[in-house]
């Protein structure tokens, strides 16, 4: 992004990871731009743990990101976490197909 280090006191991305072409490298310029002891706050939809739903999710993945650009069965709050990023707190709901995190830059 084209910011400065530890521009903002919140960053917000809603819907996104699954669009992004690097999720990593996004929640890393997330956490980059955020300055330390500001706010992450992250409203995302992934793939579903209710086995019918998930599966579809998978079957459709590549095909659905082709028409829309959106990979509906990655994994936000897996993601996040593998970004390094400090979660505050997590809320899933409908089989964590939504999910809203709130966290902070981590300390790379």
């Amino acid at each position: 992004m084209p910011f400065e280090t530890d521009q903002f006191d919140t960053v917000v991305s809603t819907l996104a990871t699954c669009t992004f072409p690097d999720p990593a490298q996004a929640l890393k310029e997330m956490q980059r731009v955020c300055k330390p002891g500001g706010s992450i706050l992250l409203f995302e939809h992934g793939k579903s743990r209710w086995p019918v739903l998930g599966k579809l999710q998978d079957k459709r993945a590549k095909k659905n990101a082709e028409i829309v650009g959106c990979y509906g069965n990655r994994l936000p709050l897996q993601l996040v976490q593998d970004s390094g990023m400090h979660i505050q707190s997590a809320r899933s709901s409908y089989g964590d197909f939504l999910v809203e995190i709130v966290g902070q830059p981590g300390n790379e």
